[in-house]
Order: structure tokens, then C-alpha cells, then sequence
């Protein structure tokens, strides 16, 4: 057995022998040809070594040194921030009926989905019965006034029997105005030709003839009276004749005399209206009495005309205000009925029986429900009374926290991802919906609102979830391979290849993405450094 174990020995003692050998070799010449000393000429970067370390190329060979150039590519900026939930304020509806009454019925339960218009309860309340009864009585109210109304306007374009006499008396009044207008105005015309002093005088003359005639005419009758007087006084003289025709006789001549008389008295009339005809010819007496006449009637009927002209004013006036109350009252009656149909509208619109129909005015899922069957409504507090609450969950609002220096590089519209602990492998894209307008005093940080689709009620109110925000691209960043990148404690560094050697440097890496590092400082774009190989010139500068 012991024979056994040495062969099994022998032949493994045999292969590591060599081994050893080569490795001590390698080290040995890795030291002698690794020789690191200071570099004046290379600037040492923050935190790290400014050591450099010469190698020949041999030792580079032997060491399989392999170098790479840096390239910069520009990534994709994410923003990640922690979120909270909460559905959409528009989207969520606290139903509350502002009239006193008593639950008659609830159809719906917490959970059950609604959609808007639906009838969720049924309420019975008297306050809404009374305006039901109102409203008819605005109806009513309107109704009159509006025929009312139309009966004014009618009365107004084709006018009242007071304003039709009046318009009338207008037409009558200035017809006269206008004749006896046109009657001055002949008589002024008249007046200026003489034609008022000549029939005057003449009718005098024509008078005075008529008196003179008749005057000689009782002149020849008192001269036979007197004749006829004288022969019977001879008759009765001598015997001839009667006592009786004596008498009869002289009564003829008295009579004859008066008569004569009278003619005379009459002529001499004639003559002193011929001389005042002639008087009042010079002065134009009556051309001046007829136009004053005419004057006086023609300022009659302009008064006339004006006292009917005012006369239709008032009638029209009356008319008017008639329409203009027939409007306010219509007017006001429209306002009283519109003013009853919005409390209507306010309380839901319910049955003249004072029953109504609360309805969802969303589509959404009921929420929360504090309303049962016989319950009484009572509106008079201060903080009404909610029926249930029903949430459109189609949609969920998540609020996080960018911070200031990322903000110039998130905007509306963006897109955006959440992942919640309640599904840790589902990822739900939206958008960034809005910024707030100002930091937090605080944190420095400005509340960034992202909507989020949730058409299957996955995402609830209250959830926290992780937020990734596809901001705006940032400036190009330095790529490097991964096995370029060496660790010592909390640091990350790579050798950079100079003129003296291989530098050791610092660096910060952002991510890793597909085999490489995202550098944002410490190095800068086409310097060279070590990808393979590091190992030992980091074992020859004292790391490790």
C-alpha cells in the first residue's frame, strides 16, 4: 500500500517540480525588470499613487502587457428616485347629496366597478320634493310671462285704441294746421293786392245808392199823399166829399212823411258808412283784421296739433312702459325658473316625489361606502356628509424627489418606469406628468409628478415603488474594459501608459454595462491604458 501511495507521489512531485521552477522564474525576472521610481513629468491624480513603473519591452512581453486607447460614448441618463402612489385628484369623487333625507336604497358595494351614470343609491327627501314643486311654479311663472310679454309686443308694433285715436287726433290736428297754413298764407297774399278794401267800400257805395232810391221813392209817395190829402180836404170843403176819406187821407200823409224821414235818416247812414269805407280803405283796416283772423286760427290748430302730438306721446309712453314691465317680469321669471333647475341639477335632478337617483359621475371602483339603507341624510353641518367614494383607477399618480443638480435634465413628457415590491419582476411605463415650480427648503429636491397607466387596477393608492426617469442624455462618458479596472479597499484605479512607465490612477466608475466601466472622472478620452496584465504592476508597486 505504502508502494502504492509513493507511485501516485512520485509522478505528481515530478510534474510540480517544474512548475515551481518556472513561477520562481517569472518572479525573479518580473522584479529585475520592473523597476518603479518617481515621475516628475506625470501629475498625480486626487487619491491615488503618483508612482510610475518602467518596464522594458521584454518584460512587457514576458508579463503579457496588453494597452487600449479610452473611447467616449454618450449614454443614456437615467434618474432613479423612490416614489409614492396616489390616484389622480380629478379621478377620485367623494359623493355627497346636498339635500336632508333618508337612504332608501344602496346598489353598490366596496370593491364593486361602476360606470358613470349609474344609479349607486336611492335617496328620499322632502327638501327635494319642495324643489321639484318650485321649479313647476317658475315654469308656470315664465310661461305667463312670456304670453304676457308677446301680448305687449303686439300691442306695441301695432299700437293700442289709445294710441290709434291719438294718432288720429295727430292726422286731424295737422291737417287743419296745414289748411289753415295754407289760408294765411292766401289772405297775406290778399292783403298785399288790396283784395280786402275794395268789396267793402263798394258794398257802402252800393248801399248808399239803394237808400238814395228809396228815399226819392217816399219823397214821390209823401208828394201824392199830400196831393190826395189836399183834393179830399177840397171835396169835404165844398161839400162833396166824406168826413171819413178826409181822415183816411191825411193818415197816408203822416205815414208818407215818416217814411220820408226814415229815407232821409237812412241815406244819411249810407253816406257816413261810405266815408268811414273810404277811411278804412286808406289805413287797410280789413286787410289787417283778415290776416289776424287767419293768424288766430292758424296758431289754434298748431296748438292743436301740438296738445294731440303729446297726447300719443303718453299713449306710446304707456305702451312702452308696458313692454318694458312685461320684459322685467319675464326676465324675472326666467331667472327664478333657471335658478330652480341649477338647485334641481345641485340635488340630481329627482323624481316629483322627492325620490332621487344618486348616480356615479365617473367610471371608477367604489372605494369607500358609509351609506346603508334607512340612514338619514343630514346636510346642515358644517362638513357634509359623504355617501362613498369612487376612484378612476385608470390611471395612478407617482410623486418622487429629483434632486437639483439632475433637474435641468428632466422635463414634461419624459418617459419614465416604476417597479413596485408588490411586483418585483413587472415593469409599468409612463411619462412625467409634471414639475413643481420650487425646491424644497430642505432637501433641495423638487417633487416631480409621472402618471402611470394602470387600466387593471394593478398599482393601488398609498404603494411605494422605485422610480427610473429616461432623462436627457449627458455629456459623453469614458468607456473602459473591465479588466482594465483594479481595486484597493473602497477605491478603483487602472494604470495609464506615459512616457515614464505605467501611472497609477484613480477613477470613478458610474456603471457597468456590457463588459466595461462608465468612467466620469480620471481619465480623459485617447490616453492608453493597461487591459491586461495589471495584475503584476500592481503587485510591483506595492498594492495588492
Amino acid at each position: 500500500m505504502a508502494s502504492t501511495s509513493s507511485q501516485f507521489r512520485n509522478p505528481l512531485s515530478k510534474q510540480l517540480v517544474p512548475g515551481a521552477v518556472v513561477v520562481l522564474g517569472l518572479v525573479i525576472t518580473g522584479y529585475l525588470l520592473l523597476r518603479p521610481h518617481k515621475s516628475a513629468s506625470q501629475p498625480a491624480s486626487a487619491g491615488g499613487k503618483s508612482d510610475a513603473v518602467s518596464v522594458s519591452e521584454q518584460g512587457s512581453r514576458l508579463l503579457g502587457l496588453e494597452t487600449e486607447s479610452v473611447t467616449t460614448v454618450v449614454m443614456p441618463a437615467e434618474i432613479h428616485a423612490s416614489g409614492l402612489l396616489s390616484y389622480p385628484a380629478d379621478s377620485v369623487v367623494h359623493i355627497s347629496p346636498r339635500l336632508a333625507g333618508r337612504v332608501r336604497q344602496v346598489t353598490v358595494h366596496v370593491g364593486d366597478h361602476v360606470e358613470a351614470g349609474q344609479t349607486v343609491a336611492v335617496l328620499e327627501s322632502v327638501d327635494a320634493a319642495g324643489a321639484v314643486n318650485t321649479t313647476r311654479q317658475a315654469e308656470n311663472r315664465l310661461r305667463t310671462a312670456k304670453l304676457a310679454l308677446n301680448r305687449q309686443e303686439r300691442l306695441f308694433n301695432l299700437g293700442t285704441s289709445d294710441v290709434t285715436s291719438a294718432m288720429a287726433a295727430v292726422d286731424q290736428a295737422r291737417a287743419r294746421a296745414q289748411f289753415t297754413k295754407d289760408a294765411l298764407a292766401r289772405i297775406r297774399e290778399q292783403a298785399q293786392i288790396g283784395g280786402f278794401t275794395q268789396k267793402p267800400m263798394e258794398d257802402a257805395k252800393s248801399a248808399l245808392i239803394a237808400t238814395r232810391a228809396a228815399s226819392a221813392q217816399a219823397q214821390s209817395d209823401l208828394a201824392q199823399a199830400k196831393r190826395d190829402r189836399d183834393r179830399k180836404a177840397t171835396l169835404v170843403d165844398i161839400g162833396v166829399g166824406s168826413r171819413s176819406d178826409l181822415e183816411a187821407a191825411t193818415n197816408v200823409l203822416e205815414k208818407a212823411q215818416a217814411g220820408a224821414a226814415a229815407a232821409r235818416e237812412s241815406v244819411q247812414v249810407s253816406e257816413q258808412a261810405v266815408e268811414r269805407e273810404k277811411k278804412a280803405f286808406s289805413t287797410g283796416l280789413y286787410a289787417n283784421q283778415a290776416v289776424r283772423s287767419a293768424e288766430s286760427d292758424n296758431d289754434q290748430a298748431v296748438l292743436q296739433l301740438q296738445a294731440a302730438a303729446r297726447a300719443l306721446s303718453l299713449a306710446k309712453a304707456q305702451v312702452q312702459r308696458d313692454l318694458e314691465q312685461a320684459r322685467s317680469d319675464y326676465e324675472s321669471a326666467l331667472l327664478d325658473f333657471n335658478n330652480s333647475r341649477r338647485t334641481l341639477a345641485l340635488y340630481g335632478t329627482p323624481a316629483s316625489d322627492g325620490s332621487l337617483e344618486v348616480k356615479s359621475p365617473i367610471s371608477g371602483v367604489v372605494t369607500e361606502r358609509l351609506a346603508n339603507p334607512g340612514q338619514a341624510v343630514d346636510q346642515s353641518q358644517m362638513t357634509p356628509w359623504q355617501m362613498m367614494t369612487i376612484v378612476n383607477t385608470n390611471n395612478i399618480w407617482v410623486d418622487a424627489d429629483v434632486y437639483e443638480k439632475d433637474l435641468s435634465r428632466v422635463h414634461v413628457g419624459q418617459p419614465a418606469e416604476l417597479r413596485v415590491a408588490a411586483y418585483p419582476d413587472k415593469v409599468f411605463r409612463g411619462s412625467v406628468l409634471r414639475i413643481a415650480p420650487a425646491l424644497d427648503s430642505k432637501s433641495h429636491a423638487v417633487h416631480v409628478r409621472m402618471e402611470i397607466p394602470n387600466q387593471q387596477s394593478t398599482l393601488r393608492d398609498g404603494m411605494y415603488g422605485e422610480v427610473v426617469i429616461h432623462a436627457a442624455a449627458s455629456a459623453p462618458a469614458v468607456m473602459v474594459p473591465l479588466s482594465a479596472l483594479q481595486h484597493d479597499g473602497d477605491r478603483t484605479f487602472v494604470y495609464v501608459s506615459s512616457k515614464d512607465g505605467y501611472l497609477r490612477r484613480t477613477i470613478h466608475v458610474l456603471k457597468e454595462t456590457d463588459g466595461k466601466g462608465v468612467v466620469d472622472s480620471g481619465l480623459l478620452p485617447g490616453e492608453r491604458i493597461v487591459t491586461h496584465g495589471a495584475i503584476f504592476l500592481n503587485d510591483s508597486n506595492g498594492g495588492g
